[in-house]
């Protein structure tokens, strides 16, 4: 999936954040108090419970995922640009051509 691809799902989606509901521990709700997503499962298994719980907390993280999924490219797009810049410097500084993946 592209950067581009999950910013227009997060604009055309369920805002965040998400959290589990407060009565069912399957239901995943939005702020507005919605339901985002239920974990469907057989519930005279008291064995499964924690499993459909859990599923419910990780969906519920999504929203704060992608966000940070989305920061951290970013970053890493502005870190790989300085270093580009600075490999530039280093080359003409030293005169010769600036290729900071020989060194």
């Amino acid at each position: 999936m592209t950067h581009e691809e999950i910013e227009k799902d997060r604009s055309e989606g369920t805002s965040g954040p998400w959290r589990v509901g407060p009565v069912d521990d399957t239901v995943v709700i939005a702020p507005d108090g919605s339901e985002v997503a239920a974990i469907d499962g057989d519930y005279n298994e008291p064995d499964l419970w924690p499993v459909m719980e859990a599923n419910a907390r990780r969906i519920a993280r999504l929203p704060e995922l992608e966000q940070a999924y989305l920061d951290l490219t970013a970053e890493n797009a502005a870190l790989k640009e300085r270093v580009a810049e600075l490999a530039e410097l280093v080359g003409y500084l030293v005169g010769k051509k600036p290729d900071w993946r020989d060194a």
